[in-house]
């Protein structure tokens, strides 16, 4: 998930996870789940070229290109974007049937 915001109180980065288990008595089973969040400071736009420039924590600058130059209308120099990504294992246990 990728989200524009104006900055204000963001901060820059964050992960959580979370796992479960199947009940005692229960088929074996587990799921697990992490999601991580990186922030990005928007530097630059230049609607005419289609493209923008990004920075992260450290100061790392990369400019890019819009892949629909229309969302750079809703963003401006010093907003910041939340890039999210979230991975998930799920495992189930099943008995085959004898046929």
């Amino acid at each position: 998930m990728i989200e524009v915001l104006d900055g204000e109180g963001v901060s820059a980065g964050e992960a959580m996870g979370a796992a479960a288990r199947a009940e005692e008595g229960d088929m074996p089973g587990m799921a697990a789940g992490t999601t991580e969040s990186v922030v990005y400071k928007v530097e630059a736009i230049d609607r005419q070229a289609g493209t923008y420039a990004l920075s992260d924590a450290e100061g790392n600058q990369q400019t890019f290109t819009a892949q629909d130059p229309r969302y750079l209308d809703a963003a401006e120099v010093g907003d910041v974007v939340m890039v999210s990504l979230t991975r998930a294992l799920v495992v189930n246990v099943e008995k085959l049937s004898d046929e």
